[in-house]
Formats: C-alpha cells, sequence, structure tokens
C-alpha cells in the first residue's frame, strides 16, 4: 500500500497519517487485494471532514450516534461531547430533548479527552443544565468583570454525572466546573488539565 507514491508498508495508521492536505486536492492510494496479482490506484479528492462534536451512546438505524440511552430500559442518558464547537449547543439540546421526553432517570455527560474550543459553545451547555447560578466570569484587561449567568429554565432536571479526564481541558474545564458548582453535578474520573 502507498499513499501518493510513498510505501506505507501495509500500517493504516501510517497511511491514515499522509492523507490530510488541502481540500481540493488529489491524493493517489495504492492498494492490493489479497489475491490479485497487481496493486492498483485509485485517486481522491480531499473534502473538509465534518464530525459533529456531540454523539450519544449507540448508532441509530442510520447509522448516526444519535441514540443516547445506555441501557435498554431507558433509563440513563449518555451525551459525549468531543469539543466545543458551533454545533455543541444545538447537539447536546438535541440529545437532551430525547432523554426527557423519554423520562430518563440520569445523564452521564462525557467531557473525556475534550480540550475545549468556543467559550460560548461551553456557556451554551451550561445554560442548558442551569436553571440558575453563574456560569463563568471572565475578568477583562481593563479591569472590569463580565459574568454569565444562566437564564431560568433547564433541558433536564434529573441527577447529572460529568465524566472528565486529564485531557478535559479550557471551555470544556469552564463547563465541568459550572455544573458542579451551580448544580451540584457529580464529576467522576481524572483531574481536569487546569
Amino acid at each position: 500500500m502507498a499513499v501518493d507514491g510513498e510505501p506505507v508498508g501495509g500500517s493504516l495508521e501510517k497511511a491514515f497519517a499522509r492523507l490530510p492536505g488541502e481540500v481540493g486536492t488529489p491524493v493517489r492510494v495504492t492498494f492490493r487485494r489479497p489475491g490479485a496479482e497487481a496493486p492498483f490506484d485509485l485517486e481522491l479528492v480531499r473534502v473538509p471532514l465534518a464530525t459533529p462534536s456531540v454523539r450519544g451512546a449507540r448508532r441509530d438505524p442510520s447509522g448516526a450516534w444519535s441514540d443516547p440511552w445506555l441501557d435498554a430500559g431507558r433509563s440513563l442518558g449518555y451525551v459525549r461531547v468531543s469539543r466545543m464547537a458551533e454545533d455543541t449547543v444545538d447537539g447536546v439540546a438535541a440529545m437532551l430533548g430525547r432523554l426527557e421526553a423519554g423520562g430518563a432517570r440520569g445523564v452521564l455527560l462525557d467531557l473525556r479527552a475534550n480540550q475545549g474550543g468556543l467559550l460560548s459553545a461551553a456557556t451554551g451547555v451550561a445554560d442548558l443544565l442551569l436553571d440558575h447560578g453563574k456560569v463563568v466570569t471572565i475578568p477583562a484587561r481593563d479591569g472590569s468583570v463580565e459574568e454569565i449567568v444562566a437564564t431560568p429554565g433547564c433541558a433536564f432536571s434529573g441527577p447529572l454525572v460529568v465524566l472528565v479526564d486529564r485531557e478535559t481541558a479550557s471551555s470544556a474545564e469552564v463547563l465541568a466546573a459550572a455544573l458542579q458548582d451551580s448544580r451540584g453535578a457529580t464529576l467522576v474520573g481524572e483531574r481536569t488539565f487546569g
């Protein structure tokens, strides 16, 4: 197997490492099928890879990770947030809506290996899960302080456990701290990055 003429020795890891490049540019991948005498080339064009920042516990029939139920009895929900991005608040809101409508008794919010991203996404998710209270205080260089507080109303009011690890960082840490401090959510896992 080779990528753009450079052998990768049959290693998928090496092949995947050579695939990224500028969107719209071609990449030639050489394959060898088991039992075939000669390898063949396939030319691909690089496209942007859009992966949602929020997923559930399982794939639904269409293949999307939108099933938030951890158990067959549909009592416990799971929402994984891989990064704080533009689609995060809407994705979490959709998952919480399914869980609330389905009568979930508790939710696991998984922030492990979430290295942050948009602070607005973290504060937006916090606003979904807090009925009141401070989300974050942001000091400015001029000495002023901006305090972001939750608006009344909560998308899910049941028990909430937040999974964190040493790679949970930046705005993901802001979210975890806000949920612990203003809602009493239980944090489980390792000490976060900061």
